[in-house]
């Protein structure tokens, strides 16, 4: 049993242990420039994904995010694709591919106006 992460259609867009995902996580802070992700702050709704403004760094979207529970709001998508987008080419080559679908993934849930799961 792992993470999956749904958008729109129901088809996985990201899908892999929780600790590769926090791996993924090191991956995009590092690549960022930014430190560690899990020393970012977090609350009780930002762990659910319950944010009412992005957040000056998009990145902290899924930084503060729980791995196991919890979803991404449509305006949060775009700007957290966006993000990661820019970040690609400094990731890693083992998480590049996988950043693609889920990059993929946020872009259809934005433009469908859906949620994304976390599950």
């Amino acid at each position: 049993m792992g993470l999956a992460i749904y958008a729109c259609d129901f088809e996985p867009i990201w899908q892999s242990s929780y600790s590769y995902f926090g791996q993924f996580r090191t991956a995009l802070a590092e690549a960022a420039g930014i430190g560690h992700w899990d020393l970012t702050e977090t609350n009780e709704y930002h762990l659910l994904g319950l944010w009412y403004q992005l957040p000056e760094e998009p990145l902290d979207i899924i930084f503060s995010h729980s791995d196991c529970d919890g979803f991404l709001l449509p305006f949060m998508c775009e700007a957290l694709a966006d993000r990661i987008e820019g970040l690609v080419s400094k990731l890693p080559e083992e998480f590049r591919e996988g950043a693609g679908v889920f990059i993929e993934g946020l872009h259809r849930a934005f433009e469908s106006g859906t949620l994304v799961e976390f599950a």
